[in-house]
């Protein structure tokens, strides 16, 4: 009887170092899973993240305005959105509309001369949820010379793929020492 315990003991010890190994593999196994969803989560939150970002929108919509790319520009106003002109003429406020399809047929369909450039300053951009406001001062310049100045307002919404335009507006004056642009 003794002799039997004995043995399955030793029986007992010889299978606990093979379940051990078992055991430590599939815990490896688990663990490199979880390492890797963790990974490939935080790196789509990255990608997602600057998808999102309401400024690097904006920048890609200056470079489709100075490409002349109708498509991205039609592509990033909602259908309803409005454009506005924000001055002051003879010391009295203007506020003048744009038509959005007008305004694109202006940028794509200008002469290769003058050359239109927008440069632009540091934006500011709020966000909360779907919704984002980017502001940005530029200096417009043809064919490199300063022709006015001003502040872009874009008022963003977020239509759960790429942001779009609800309303742009922007200032314009001659003055453009106090608009500091890079």
């Amino acid at each position: 009887m003794a002799f039997l315990e004995i043995e399955n003991v030793m029986n007992k010890t010889k299978k606990l170092p093979y379940l051990a190994d078992i055991t430590m593999t599939i815990r490896k196994k688990t663990m490199f899973k979880r390492l890797f969803i963790f990974s490939s989560i935080l790196f789509s939150l990255q990608t997602l993240h600057a998808q999102e970002n309401p400024t690097t929108f904006v920048e890609e919509f200056f470079n489709a305005f100075h490409q002349r790319d109708s498509l991205f520009l039609k592509q990033s106003f909602m259908p309803d959105a409005q454009m506005w002109r924000v001055s002051t003429k003879q010391e009295k406020p203007m506020l003048r509309s744009t038509e959005i399809m007008a305004f694109i047929h202006a940028v794509s369909r200008r002469p290769a001369s003058p050359v239109w450039e927008e440069r632009l300053g540091t934006p500011i951009s709020q966000q909360h949820q779907n919704m984002a406001t980017v502001w940005i001062p530029f200096r417009f310049y043809l064919d490199n010379r300063l022709s006015h100045c001003g502040y872009n307002v874009f008022q963003l919404f977020h239509d759960g793929a790429q942001w779009k335009i609800i309303s742009l507006s922007d200032t314009a004056t001659q003055d453009c020492a106090a608009i500091a642009v890079e």
